[in-house]
């Protein structure tokens, strides 16, 4: 097993996630960012700032409530960045000024390692919907896909 890095500042973990993803030869057709975060399971927007080194955004207000939605966004994203990168989590949450809260990340990797599956029932919810609607383009039965399945998980 290779030892996890552990970045000592905000840039030199920015250098190293910039170094692991031109390491991995992702294709050109997206961007090598673009095919990061999707590895990643994170959005493109919040590798693109742990890649400028404006990472985490500041909250919108200074509500208790914002902040924990922030840092917990955070908390996620990071997470699943250094576990796909090989760069220690509790090092990189004390850089970004985080808090380590073991739920958060805890769930944080159970919903990464959860994998929806297409079954029956969702075909025939797509055949009802393109019979009401008619032909709808793929990423719109992609978006409909992952309601009904989160509708059907709850």
């Amino acid at each position: 097993m290779t030892e996890l890095q552990k970045p000592k500042s905000k840039d030199e973990f920015r250098l190293l996630l910039l170094a692991k993803i031109h390491s991995r030869n992702y294709p050109s057709t997206v961007g090598a960012q673009k095919s990061a975060a999707q590895e990643a399971h994170v959005s493109p927007s919040a590798l693109g700032l742990m890649c400028r080194g404006d990472f985490p955004r500041a909250p919108v207000d200074d509500s208790p409530r914002t902040k924990e939605k922030r840092d917990n966004g955070a908390i996620f994203s990071l997470t699943r960045v250094c576990d796909t990168f090989g760069l220690d989590l509790e090092t990189c949450l004390q850089l970004f000024g985080l808090p380590f809260e073991r739920h958060v990340v805890e769930k944080s990797r159970q919903r990464r390692n959860k994998i929806a599956m297409l079954d029956v029932d969702g075909v025939a919810m797509l055949q009802q919907e393109v019979q009401m609607l008619g032909p709808i383009p793929i990423h719109l039965a992609v978006s409909l896909i992952g309601q009904f399945w989160t509708n059907k998980q709850n």
